[in-house]
């Protein structure tokens, strides 16, 4: 059940079509469907996901690999579902696992560095694998090496290294500029204090000499060409 073929006759005027059956009820219902060419004693088959699209556009459903028309995914729904417990994850890898992961690492682990290549670590081999990162770990430590990162982690912190070491420099920089920045305003401040005191010197001068013009008299002071 599920998607079937429906024959058809070569010159027969419309479109290809094929029957969707109902994988609980055998209800079927004809859809239009591609068919895709194959060899052997089948011959054509359907496009199975093209007509699987168009049962669920047809509101049937498609739920671990049964396809349901609406009826009887309303019945589906109103009955809860049984859920078993999941049996417990095994202990140890079998021994497909661990050849498979022994190959992995053989292709993705550099020896002589102790580290993964680029960007791998345990978790993405595990990932690739689908088993626990737990044995991965167990047989790189135990037929490989160590977790020394790998190239991408090395890179990344070289490249911190160096930006920590440019920026030590420019800090250092930055403060003997700082240092001689302070050095000119203590020299400016010398200067200002002591350009101030000889302004105050002369404005002094100038009124003394203000007065002494008052008291010498004008003809004095013509007499002794001052004036």
């Amino acid at each position: 059940m599920g998607v079937e073929a429906i024959p058809f006759n070569k010159g027969q005027v419309g479109k290809s079509r094929a029957l969707i059956v109902c994988d609980d009820c055998s209800h079927s219902v004809e859809v239009p469907c591609s068919y895709l060419n194959a060899t052997g004693p089948k011959g054509h088959q359907p496009n199975v996901s093209q007509a699987r699209g168009r049962a669920l556009g047809m509101g049937w459903t498609y739920v671990k690999s049964k396809l349901r028309c609406p009826t009887c995914e309303e019945k589906r729904k109103v009955v809860p579902m049984k859920f078993n417990k999941q049996p417990a994850a095994p202990k140890e890898p079998t021994k497909r696992q661990r050849i498979e992961i022994f190959t992995m690492l053989a292709e993705c682990y550099d020896i002589d560095a102790g580290r993964y290549q680029r960007g791998d670590t345990d978790e993405t081999i595990a990932d690739v694998l689908g088993v626990m990162p737990g044995w991965v770990s167990q047989i790189r430590e135990a037929e490989f090496g160590p977790d020394g990162g790998n190239q991408d982690i090395e890179s990344l912190a070289a490249k911190i290294d160096d930006m920590l070491k440019e920026m030590e420099g420019i800090k250092g920089d930055c403060l003997a500029i700082q240092k001689d920045a302070e050095s000119i305003i203590k020299m400016a401040k010398t200067a200002l204090d002591s350009n101030e005191k000889k302004l105050a010197e002369v404005s002094v001068m100038k009124s003394e000499l203000e007065q002494i013009k008052k008291a010498v008299g004008p003809r004095t002071l013509k007499a002794a060409g001052c004036k």
